[in-house]
């Protein structure tokens, strides 16, 4: 009987981390071909959730965070709304605008911003950001437009 209990609890860890693999893929908004990529990039080889043990399930998890999942956190808006209509995102906008006309930053590309927000926030995409790495990116842009101004 204690058997069947380990082994049950077992089976229940495993469900609910397969559960957090699928509620990351659609908060991160991962269609199926750039998920499997993921899972064979970080499982070696393997393309799909379900065969993967429970080790390899919390190292996806892992990857998941790192790409901007956060279990367990309420997000103010869904990650993919989280786009240019949102408040935020258009303030990230204008200030990196404000601060290329400054003088704070040579590339005002879009590529150039992406690669400041991974380094401020250790998220790949704009649009994956929670409502407090964007206000962390927004302090760090004020910043720079404000030791621009003040050369």
């Amino acid at each position: 009987m204690n058997a069947y209990r380990k082994s049950d609890h077992a089976g229940a860890r495993r469900r609910a981390a397969l559960a957090k693999v699928h509620i990351g893929k659609t908060l991160l908004g991962l269609d199926d071909d750039t998920y499997k990529s993921v899972i064979s990039r970080v499982c070696k080889g393997k393309t799909s959730a379900g065969d993967l043990d429970e080790t390899e399930l919390g190292t996806l998890l892992d990857e998941f965070k790192r790409l901007g999942f956060r279990e367990g956190d309420s997000y103010t808006t869904k990650l993919s709304d989280f786009s240019d209509s949102e408040p935020q995102m258009r303030l990230i906008r204008a200030l990196w605008s404000d601060c290329h006309a400054a003088g704070a930053i040579r590339d005002s590309s879009e590529k150039a911003l992406r690669r400041f927000v991974q380094r401020s926030t250790k998220v790949d995409s704009l649009r994956w950001l929670s409502a407090v790495e964007a206000n962390k990116v927004i302090k760090g842009l004020k910043v720079m437009k404000m030791r621009a101004m003040h050369k």
